[in-house]
């Protein structure tokens, strides 16, 4: 048995469904998926997907993205509402969106995080300033497709705090979620080549949540997967390997900015740790410099 990591599939994409028709139906049939968020905004999209997906690989484990959530044409009340649904085509498939333990125990645990972004001034923002951007937001489309019940602009408490999950026999544990659970994922390790393809479009605003780091540091992650951003990662920080490994856009893999053989689902795990190239040790310098800039602007 595989672990493997994919997020990102955006099938609402026909060149992204046609990745997934094109996936090996014999490759992965011993194998555990692990799904971090942005399957596609319609239901029966995603009914499709999981089902395609459940054709291909023995177990798949699933945690919702923003785009998941969205009520664009589609027939529910609000955003709570679709996350219900959701949570139930998962329940009827056999799609794990709780914590398990696959290949009959024998494996590590993989924990879903159930979360959301949270935008300045919240404390568990993630956000950074961004020189130019454009102050009306225009850019983010949850903006437009997703509501929460009551109208508020933050997720129900059933989606970002659920019952906490505490292994106690001592297997590894692989957490994933969508979001992005520290600024330092969000940058790039070297230098940056090539325009700024959105300069007036602020990522770190939507980026992810300190919470989730908590969640991770609490269980005693080995692995972290998460999505979102597009653009993939191999980061080890105290202690913790972070991966991203999302599939994108069609345009964004041609131009070559998701990066990490992204067309290919991740094996994570297999009998034991799987060994990476490319991971990045430690939190990269230029990182590291830039925040301690922002933190010196700040005092």
């Amino acid at each position: 048995m595989r672990l493997l990591a994919q997020s990102d599939l955006h099938l609402n994409r026909r060149e992204n469904r046609q990745w997934l028709e094109s996936l090996s139906r014999h490759d992965y049939q011993r194998d555990v998926l692990i799904v971090a968020g942005d399957v596609s905004h319609r239901l029966d999209q995603m009914r499709w997907a999981f089902e395609e997906l459940l054709a291909r690989f023995k177990e798949v484990a699933f945690v919702p993205g923003n785009h998941d959530l969205w009520v664009h044409r589609e027939n529910f009340p609000d955003s709570t509402a679709k996350l219900a649904a959701v949570e139930a085509l998962c329940l009827e498939l056999g799609i794990h969106v709780s914590p398990v333990r696959p290949g009959g125990g024998a494996g590590p645990w993989l924990v879903p995080l159930f979360s959301w972004y949270r935008r300045p001034p919240h404390p568990d923002s993630l956000f950074l300033p961004k020189p130019g951007e454009d102050p009306n937001f225009r850019g983010w489309s949850d903006d437009r497709f997703v509501r929460w019940a009551g109208e508020t602009t933050e997720p129900p408490d059933s989606l970002t705090r659920r019952a906490p999950f505490t292994p106690d026999d001592g297997a590894p544990v692989i957490s994933f979620s969508h979001f992005l659970p520290r600024a330092e994922l969000i940058f790039s390790a070297g230098p940056y080549r090539g325009t700024d393809p959105r300069p007036g479009f602020n990522f770190s605003r939507y980026a992810g949540s300190l919470e989730i780091e908590r969640a991770v540091r609490r269980l005693g992650s080995a692995v972290h997967v998460y999505g979102h951003q597009h653009r993939n990662r191999r980061r080890r920080i105290d202690g913790v390997l972070y991966l991203s490994h999302c599939l994108g856009y069609g345009p964004e893999r041609d131009a070559g900015r998701v990066g990490n053989g992204a067309a290919e689902p991740l094996a994570l795990w297999e009998d034991g740790p799987v060994t990476l190239e490319g991971v990045e040790e430690g939190t990269p310098e230029r990182v590291s410099r830039f925040i301690e800039s922002l933190n010196r602007a700040e005092d």
